[in-house]
């Protein structure tokens, strides 16, 4: 039997059995809850609420969240594959001039100037960003437009120490180091007349070499002149260039006897680069250091003069031959 006193509630389209004040339980919790039984919030308080500063772990949060909707392609940005058209640029424009930038006397943190590094080097090489100046070259009206706008200033005692401090990083210097080497590397460089004598005594024994052979000691980069495959490693000093301390001549450049180096002779004197004068001490403890180095690596190192190599060629064939020879019998004992 119908119930006569079902009744259903006040709100239009609603059939549901009213519960309390002419609405349904669906309604009445809407009206509680909204002060409006169709559920619409007070306009006022959700301004409030939206304008409330969130948290950094919201922000963030949300952040993720939608960046995984746009890699699983549930997202899509409203402008792809579209511009801004030029009167909409002009009224933005137009909107923001005179107006103080929102990032104007703040500091991006140092992890977030680095995670924005990382993520544009990542999609670089995804090719997905391209430099806007790839393939292309400056204008000399450009340039010279741009070297007029930098005469004249000087930089800041603080800007010089935040470069030098950058400059003498570790992985900075490695990698001036590793781009100086391929500049370097093989038929690249010019060889110096006492590596061109080297060379051609190597070739006149028949012995296999490798020249500018690169290696990584440490503390530098450092090509040597002639490697003799598993282990031998010949240097072409310059007489004068590496501080000769003997009394040498070179015949092939004049007759007369050059007294050797003294530990306080200078050698080069003070430049843009060098801001005091290199001496042949100085000279000849980089060349200790490096061949130490290398014979710590395993290596045999033999150094030759530039007047050795035109005065006593003969001793400098000996020398090279008895180091490949004591090589041999060291690999035979060891088989």
């Amino acid at each position: 039997m119908k119930d006569i006193n079902f009744r259903t509630c006040s709100v239009e389209g609603c059939e549901n059995k009213i519960k309390s004040n002419e609405y349904c339980s669906k309604h009445v919790q809407a009206c509680r809850k909204y002060g409006d039984p169709l559920g619409r919030a007070d306009p006022e308080e959700t301004k409030r609420k939206q304008s409330k500063p969130k948290s950094v772990e919201h922000r963030a949060k949300l952040s993720k969240v939608v960046k995984a909707q746009y890699d699983a392609g549930e997202r899509v940005s409203p402008m792809k594959d579209r511009k801004h058209t030029q009167e909409a640029k002009d009224k933005v424009s137009k909107a923001n001039t005179g107006k103080p930038s929102p990032n104007k006397g703040k500091k991006t943190p140092d992890n977030v100037r680095q995670k924005i590094s990382k993520t544009r080097l990542e999609r670089i090489s995804q090719g997905k960003i391209i430099s806007s100046r790839k393939g292309k070259t400056h204008t000399l009206e450009a340039k010279q437009k741009n070297r007029k706008a930098h005469l004249g200033k000087k930089y800041s005692e603080e800007a010089k120490k935040n470069m030098s401090i950058a400059q003498n990083k570790p992985e900075t210097l490695q990698n001036n180091r590793d781009r100086f080497a391929k500049q370097t590397k093989g038929k690249n460089k010019t060889p110096t007349v006492p590596e061109k004598l080297l060379y051609k005594l190597c070739n006149d024994l028949g012995i296999k070499f490798i020249r500018e052979k690169g290696f990584k000691l440490g503390f530098q980069n450092h090509p040597v002149d002639v490697f003799i495959e598993p282990n031998i490693c010949l240097e072409a000093d310059g007489d004068r260039y590496h501080a000769n301390p003997n009394p040498y001549v070179i015949p092939s450049r004049t007759s007369t006897q050059q007294s050797g180096y003294k530990p306080n002779d200078v050698i080069f004197g003070k430049s843009k680069s060098r801001k005091t004068p290199l001496l042949a001490k100085d000279k000849w403890a980089s060349d200790k250091k490096i061949t130490a180095k290398l014979e710590e690596l395993g290596y045999v190192v033999l150094r030759f003069w530039h007047s050795e190599l035109e005065t006593s060629r003969e001793k400098c064939i000996e020398r090279i031959l008895s180091a490949i020879g004591n090589n041999s019998r060291r690999n035979s004992n060891e088989v």
